[in-house]
């Protein structure tokens, strides 16, 4: 009975882990949209102060890594970067959006940006939306559940379980 009870709790949790995928995926992506708005802030203000001395965004990156001066270099550097992330969230943010929503929690591990996941994992709200993807997720986490409790319990019960002595006709 309590084995019984057990067991299903075992697949009950998978069921409610996986239909928190699309949830915290949404979440995710409000946090990548708030990262993505203020990183393009920044490479539109760089890129009005390089216009300013009439070079390109690139050209005025370039000809802060090339002073010989660290402080100017260090600067050029972390410019770079930021141009960088910016293309890096932009890719992530669209290729999030274009894709089914079926689909966007697998897109997300491909696209995953570290910093953004710690911010939306440290404000992550559960939920439970009557939708198809929260649906068929929930439907996978009750096959990869039942799956794991059936290989845990084949395990288990060959481990407790002796194997059985040899029958008479074994011996002979």
């Amino acid at each position: 009975m309590i084995a019984r009870v057990l067991s299903r709790l075992f697949v009950v949790i998978f069921v409610l882990l996986f239909s928190q995928l699309p949830v915290f995926v949404d979440q995710y992506v409000i946090r990548l949209e708030g990262h993505l708005a203020e990183s393009s802030r920044q490479i539109a203000a760089i890129t009005e102060a390089a216009s300013l001395g009439g070079k390109t965004l690139n050209a005025y990156i370039t000809k802060f890594l090339e002073q010989s001066d660290a402080d100017f270099k260090a600067q050029g550097t972390v410019m770079q970067d930021a141009v960088e992330r910016n293309l890096f969230l932009s890719t992530a943010c669209e290729a999030l959006h274009s894709q089914n929503p079926l689909l966007r929690p697998v897109v997300f591990v491909r696209y995953v940006d570290t910093h953004v996941f710690a911010d939306a994992w440290k404000s992550f709200a559960p939920g439970l939306t009557l939708t198809l993807d929260v649906g068929v997720w929930a439907l996978i986490g009750l096959v990869i559940g039942w799956v794991l409790l059936m290989a845990l319990r084949g395990l288990w019960q060959s481990l407790v379980r002796p194997s059985s002595p040899p029958s008479v006709e074994q011996k002979k």
